[in-house]
This record gives C-alpha cells, structure tokens and sequence, in this order.
C-alpha cells in the first residue's frame, strides 16, 4: 500500500530554508537573518504606506498593492483571487488586515503563482513610493487656458473675475477713458464737480440712501438715448458691475462718474457728449398704458340704478331689535306705564 504524502500548506512554505539542501555555515546564517530583516523592515514600510495612514489595511489597498506590484496575470492570479485572499486571511467579522495577516497574503500569492516567496516581497517593496494614481489628461484648449480671450462677465474687467479677485485680494483693472488711459476721479470731479449730482438723484429711487441701484442705472442709459449697437444694455450692466463694490448693489456718485466714462469709451465719444446727453435729462420718464374712453363710465348721466344717486352710502344701515322694540317701564305682568 503506498504512503500518502501530505502538500505543505502555502502558509507552512519556509520563504529562504530549502529542506532538500543542506544547512549552510552559522556566518552564512547571520548574514541572511540581517537580509530578511532589512525586507521586513522595508515590506513592513510599504505597508504602512499603503494603509492611508492607519495600522490595517483594507481590501481596497490591498488590492491597489496588487496592482500596482504587477502581480496580476490572466491566469495565476487574478484580480477575483486577490480578494478570495483577502477574505481568507482577515479575522472574521473584521474588514481589515494586520501585517502579519498581510505577509501570509503574499504566501499565498507565492503558492499561487507557483514562485518564491522572495520575489514577491522584492516586488511588493518596489511600491514603497506609494500608491500609482492615474487619470485622464484634457488636451490644451486655447479658448480656456488663455484667459486674455475670455469676454463677457468672464473678461478680465468682468463681473465674475472681479469677484473672484475680491476673494483673493486683488485689485481689478480701472475704467479706462476712451483713449486707453486709467480714468482719474480728481479729474472727474474737477470737470464735473456736481454738475450731474442732481441728475443723479433723479434716478436715486431712495435720495435718503444718495445710491443707485442697477435698475435705474439701465434706466438711465435708456432715458438719455444712449444705447445704441456699441452700447447694449447689456454693456451697461457689465458696465455697473465693474464700478461697484464687489459685495455691493448700489453705486455712489463718483463711481456713476465712472460708469459714464465706460460708456464714453465703448461709445468711442468724449465725455463731455455723455454730459450733455445725461444733463438733458429731467429725471426718469414713465410710461403707461391709457384707457380708451368708455361712455358708460364717462358720462355720469348714463349712470342708472343706485349709482344714479350717488351711490351707495358708506354710513351704516344696521336695523336690529334695538328700533323694533319698546323698552319703556313697565310693571311685572308687562304693562306699560303711561305718564302724564
């Protein structure tokens, strides 16, 4: 009868100790100790590095370990294997692995693809610079990467990097008069002095605040003929959003002084032509819809029933039990008391 030989588990595999050679010299065995201690030194750092910043692993890193020692094949070891090894080698009812757990892993590994356990510690330690994160690159788009070519509220001057510069500090480019020169507010207010303030309180929808808001800042534009295919209304909002605050929705005067000279300059005109247009002005011009005439309701001769009166009457015409009744004295069976 022939003698049944049992397999050695992977686990029970000695990872340097060949039992079919014979032992070698007591130096030769120091020697080797120092060697594997200097890879469990560098396997336990590799670890380390893998576990996010914790004492365990999940089956996540373990798996990304996997991959990226180049341990995968189509045929040994696949990537379903890796977590049937992790499953086996983690403590039940727990979702992570110690550094021993995690050595009998790569035993595993080693029985699997029918190698030495050496070489899969050596290439495990070729991950000690951590995980390889890839992604997909964008290729390069001018219209994005060159901010020079953004317009709109997305333009250097606009409404959108104005906020973004608020948040971060910086100071947004001036208006700009139409020869391409910074606008000077001593300037300003030494050629206008308040020779338009009161044009601006036309279109103050509160004096009390000596704001304007965005609205009547548009209405004004409209009122005193200034749009036209250089100046859009739209221009006109961009044009109240670079002057104000960023945290603002109101302008002062000095700041209108200088929505006036953005208008100039995308009108490609002079300032004092937007002068004369704004000082023309004599406050807001409102509109409405006006009734046609209806003789029914014009001619009050026509008027008929209770309106031919004059209407009903606003006094009141209560009638209650006060008006109906007699209230004078009276003795116990009800009798009035007449009095001479």
């Amino acid at each position: 009868m022939q003698k049944r030989v049992k397999r050695p588990n992977a686990l029970e595999i000695s990872p340097s100790v060949n039992p079919a050679l014979p032992l070698p010299p007591r130096s030769v065995f120091h020697l080797d100790s120092r060697k594997r201690m200097s890879r469990s030194e560098g396997l336990e750092a590799v670890f380390g590095v893998y576990c996010e910043g914790q004492a365990t692993m999940d089956g996540k890193s373990f798996a990304k370990l996997s991959r990226d020692a180049k341990l995968l094949d189509s045929k040994l070891l696949t990537a379903t294997d890796v977590d049937l090894t992790f499953a086996k080698i983690k403590a039940k009812a727990e979702r992570r692995i110690n550094f021993d757990q995690f050595r009998d892993g790569l035993k595993i590994f080693a029985h699997k693809k029918g190698g030495a356990y050496d070489d899969i510690k050596m290439a495990i330690m070729q991950c000690e610079e951590g995980p390889v994160l890839s992604g997909t690159r964008a290729e390069a788009n001018k219209l994005h990467d060159d901010k020079s070519l953004y317009t709109g509220t997305f333009s250097p001057t606009g409404a959108a990097m104005q906020r973004s510069a608020s948040r971060k500090g910086l100071r947004m480019a001036p208006a700009m008069t139409p020869d391409g020169k910074e606008v000077d507010h001593a300037m300003l207010e030494k050629e206008f002095g308040n020779s338009l303030k009161r044009h601006f309180e036309y279109y103050c929808d509160n004096p009390a605040q000596d704001s304007m808001d965005g609205r009547y800042f548009n209405k004004l534009a409209k009122d005193c003929d200034l749009l036209d295919a250089n100046l859009t209304a739209t221009d006109v909002d961009l044009a109240f959003a670079k002057v104000k605050k960023p945290d603002a929705r109101r302008i002062t005067y000095m700041q209108f002084l200088d929505g006036l000279s953005i208008f100039a300059s995308k009108k490609g005109i002079s300032l004092e032509d937007i002068r004369v247009k704004v000082k023309a002005s004599q406050g807001p011009i409102l509109t409405g819809t006006v009734a046609e005439a209806n003789k029914f309701h014009d001619d009050k001769t026509l008027y008929t029933g209770v309106h031919a009166h004059g209407g009903p009457s606003l006094a009141s015409t209560i009638v209650d039990l006060e008006k109906h009744l007699d209230r004078s004295p009276s003795d116990v069976r009800g009798v009035r008391k007449y009095q001479d």
